[in-house]
Parts: C-alpha cells; structure tokens; sequence
C-alpha cells in the first residue's frame, strides 16, 4: 500500500524513461537541457482516478506522503491507518497537464498543493479536478479539501484550472470516463494552441 506514496520515483526513473525509449514519443527524459525539459513537459500528461487522483496531486503537484501511523507514532485523520509524513518534491518539471478525477482523502490540501505549484520554476499549464457530488468517499474529504485556497496559492503558475462538479455523482467511472474524455480534450487543445500545430505527448492514467 506505501508504495502509492513513492511511485514518483518509480515514475520519473523508470516507467517515463521505458516509454519514451520504447514509444515513438516527442518527448526524451534523457535529454536534461533546460530548452529540453521545457519542451518535453509540454508533450506529457498525467491523471487519475480515486487513489491515481490522489497521487497526481500528492506526487505530481507536491503534496505530502503517507505512511503507517505504525511508524509514524501519530493519529490518523481518515480511520486507515496512515498518516501525512514527508512533503514529496513534486514533478512539475515532467508534467504540464494534471487530472484528479474523485481524488482519494489522502489527497493535501490545497494550500499546500498550491504553495508547492507556486514555488516551482514551472507552470502548471492545465490542472483539472473533478468529483460527483454524491460521492460518499470523495467529495468531502477528497476533493473539498484538495481544492480549497488551491488556485489563490498557486497563483500565477496555475494557468487553466477546472473544479467540475457532477450532478448526483458517485464515485465511479460515469464520473471518472467524464473527466478523462474532458482533461484529454483541453489538454490536446491546449497543446495544440501552444504548439501552433498538431498535438502529441504522453498521456499516463
């Protein structure tokens, strides 16, 4: 179960490098230039849904990890048995569009995902949140929370940003296949927009 919080490491070290050396893709980690990095972060994406929203806020953006309250010594807020450890250093210099769809409750709030965003030397070009409002898991303890002060902490390096609300949703895929089709739309569009042509990247769900 840990290894939800650690698998930026897994992400940036291994499974972004095995893509990109095996795919056909615009973007090459190998290439540590800053004109590189510009460019690649630009043809990737990441989202995800529930515990993968979770992860593209804590890990992507900068949030805090969790651990076993068994090795943390301290309370835990969601009846699970983890606890907020270490703040992780976030990912924006790989990554330029985000989804959250129905993000987990282990999700940071939002003012701490925001100060981490506005510290960054990067922008995050699109960051799109998305949640049902009946959804007993998400909802408040998830979503409200990882979206509050959010926007006004990251400031100007927070460019388009969403928070979608469903109608009657709950937590399940009518919400989430909402979500994908709408961030992959914007974030296509978006790239397209920039690159005055054809849109191209790596999408990671």
């Amino acid at each position: 179960m840990l290894g939800f919080y650690y698998f930026d490491y897994e992400l940036r070290y291994d499974l972004v490098p095995f893509i990109e050396s095996t795919y056909n893709t615009y973007a090459n980690i190998e290439d540590t230039s800053a004109k590189a990095i510009d460019f690649n972060r630009k043809h990737r994406a990441i989202a995800g849904l529930s515990m993968g929203g979770m992860q593209a806020l804590n890990l992507i953006l900068g949030g805090f990890r969790c651990d076993s309250v068994v090795y943390t010594g301290t309370e835990t807020r969601w009846k699970n048995g983890l606890d907020t450890t270490v703040h992780a250093p976030g990912m924006e210099d790989l990554f330029a569009y985000v989804g959250a769809f129905s993000n987990a409750p282990t999700s940071s709030d939002g003012k701490t995902l925001g100060t981490t965003i506005s510290s960054s030397s990067h922008r995050i070009d699109l960051l799109y949140m998305t949640c049902g409002d009946a959804d007993e898991v998400a909802i408040e303890r998830g979503y409200k929370i990882a979206t509050t002060e959010l926007s006004q902490a990251a400031g100007d390096k927070l460019l388009d940003y969403y928070e979608v609300i469903i109608k009657d949703g709950l937590h399940d895929f009518n919400v989430w296949n909402n979500g994908a089709y709408n961030f992959v739309r914007l974030a296509f569009e978006k790239q397209r927009r920039e690159t005055k042509g054809r849109a191209s990247f790596n999408l990671l769900f």
